[in-house]
C-alpha cells in the first residue's frame, strides 16, 4: 500500500494539499475477494469503511478534488484542495486528526522576508508495535515492505537546510518505515526572493532617474558644442 502526503507552497503562500492511496496489485486482489462488488479503486467510496485510511476524506474541504491515481502497478485515489495561505494551510493540517493524535502534526511558517520553514510537533508517522504473536505472524520486515509511506513537501526559493532521505527537482522527500523505531521528524528551511513590488519601484525609479540624468547631461553636452562652433560666425558678422 502506498499513501503518500504532498504539499506544495507558492512564494505567496498559497497552494496545494493533496494525499494519495494506492494500492499494488497483490493487495488489490486480497480486498477484491472480500468485496462483494466490483471496486473503482480510483473512487474510495467504493472500499471506505471506518478502518480504511480513505477516511482521512473526511478532514478535507467540501469540494476537494479527487482524480485517479497511477504509478506502476498501484492504483488508487489522490485528493487535493487548494489554500490561499499559510494560515490556511496549517489549519488543515491541524484538522486532521486520528485517534491517536495528530495525523500530520507538522505545519509551514515564514517571516515575511522570503524564508520559509518546515516546522513539525511530533513524528509524521509513528507505527503501532507488534505482539509476538503477531510478529511470529508477519516479521516487521515483511510487514514494513508492504507498505510506501512518503511525505513529500515543495517551498519556494533555495533549500538552506533539510533532512529530507532526498530532494527531487526541487520537491524534499521523506520516506517512513512503519515498524521503524526512529521517528520521521520533517524539518526544512527554503529562502525565496525577498524582493517587495516596493523595492522593485525603488530599483525603476532610481534607473530612470539615472537615464534622465544620463540624457540631460549628454543634451547639454551638445548645446554647448553647437554654441562653440557658433559663436565665431556670429562675431565676424558683427564686425
Amino acid at each position: 500500500m502506498r499513501a503518500v502526503v504532498d504539499v506544495d507552497v507558492n512564494a505567496d503562500g498559497s497552494g496545494t494539499l493533496e494525499m494519495s492511496i494506492a494500492y499494488d496489485e497483490e493487495l488489490r486482489q486480497l480486498i477484491e475477494q472480500e468485496s462483494a462488488e466490483p471496486v473503482d479503486w480510483s473512487d474510495p467510496a467504493s472500499y471506505m469503511d471506518g478502518d480504511s485510511p480513505a477516511t482521512f476524506l473526511e478532514d478535507f474541504p467540501e469540494g476537494a478534488d479527487i482524480a485517479p491515481y497511477s504509478d506502476g502497478d498501484f492504483l488508487g485515489f489522490t485528493v487535493s484542495t487548494r489554500f490561499d495561505s499559510l494560515e490556511e494551510l496549517n489549519s488543515l493540517l491541524e484538522e486532521s486528526q486520528s485517534d491517536d493524535g495528530e495525523a500530520f502534526p507538522f505545519r509551514v511558517t515564514t517571516d515575511g522576508s522570503g524564508r520559509f520553514e518546515l516546522v513539525s510537533d511530533g513524528p509524521f508517522f509513528e507505527g503501532a508495535a507488534l505482539t509476538e504473536e503477531e510478529a511470529e505472524m508477519m516479521p516487521p520486515q515483511m510487514l514494513a515492505d508492504l507498505f510506501d509511506i512518503q511525505l513529500r513537501v515543495s517551498l519556494p526559493g533555495a533549500i538552506e537546510s533539510t533532512n529530507a532521505d532526498e530532494t527531487v527537482d526541487g520537491v524534499m522527500v521523506w520516506r517512513v518505515d512503519p515498524m521503524s523505531s526512529e521517528p520521521v521528524i520533517p524539518a526544512a528551511v527554503a529562502q525565496a526572493s525577498s524582493s517587495s513590488p516596493v523595492v522593485w519601484l525603488v530599483a525603476v525609479a532610481a534607473l530612470v532617474a539615472v537615464a534622465g540624468g544620463v540624457w540631460f547631461v549628454r543634451r547639454r553636452s551638445n548645446e554647448a558644442a553647437v554654441d562653440a562652433v557658433t559663436t565665431p560666425d556670429v562675431a565676424r558678422d558683427a564686425t
